[in-house]
């Protein structure tokens, strides 16, 4: 339904001519389409009178302008990179001579001792190296650590006493092991023992120990 301004509205387009056409967008049927409401062919337009030659890409930049000139020749003094040396390649290190004894022989055995001497039969495999005698503390026997706590009369300083106690012999486990005596007169002792528990004798357990119940009451045995 569209008409074309100042033109017959029966009249038709000819093919390759210029319009103007002016319309809206529509997209309520799913598909977008221009629907064209008035179409004119009363406007001016303008075309170039020659058409421009095509850039060539090795035209510079410089000479794009119309009053363009080309740079100034760059100065003679202009800097230049000096040359780098190639690297003075390493000299070769001069070869070792054989190893010769005094006399031009043979060089002398393997010595242990810093002599000459015939190699020792455990260097071939022939014999097990000796080792020395171990002296490290994972040579020693367990020990039991035996710590007698004397009752006071006041059950609340006694449990925290105790509890410390063995709070500081599990503090280093190790290979020992530990027990605890109630001293209670005129009663019987009462031993604790602790089977699950471990602890590692050393002078700063046995210090701390003797501080807390005295010197006395601190002894370590070997079988118990």
């Amino acid at each position: 339904n569209a008409q074309r301004a100042g033109a017959d509205p029966a009249g038709g387009l000819a093919v390759g001519e210029i319009v103007l056409i002016a319309g809206r967008f529509d997209d309520s049927r799913g598909e977008p389409q221009i629907i064209a409401e008035r179409i004119s062919a009363d406007f001016e337009s303008y075309t170039a009178a020659e058409r421009p030659a095509a850039l060539d890409e090795s035209t510079p930049v410089w000479a794009l302008a119309e009053d363009a000139e080309p740079p100034p020749p760059a100065p003679d003094d202009a800097f230049n990179p000096p040359e780098i040396p190639p690297p003075i390649p390493a000299p070769h290190a001069p070869p070792v001579p054989p190893a010769v004894s005094a006399n031009g022989g043979a060089p002398p055995a393997f010595s242990g001792n810093g002599g000459s001497g015939p190699e020792p039969e455990w260097a071939n495999g022939k014999q097990e190296l000796p080792m020395p005698a171990e002296t490290t503390e994972s040579a020693k026997p367990p020990r039991t650590i035996i710590v007698r706590l004397a009752v006071s009369g006041d059950s609340d300083k006694d449990c925290r006493k105790l509890t410390r106690i063995h709070n500081e012999l599990v503090k280093l486990p190790g290979r020992d092991r530990f027990k605890i005596v109630i001293v209670r007169p005129p009663q019987k002792p009462l031993v604790f023992r602790f089977p699950e528990h471990t602890t590692h004798i050393c002078a700063d357990l046995q210090q701390t120990l003797r501080a807390i119940v005295g010197s006395a009451a601190v002894s370590i045995a070997d079988d118990a």
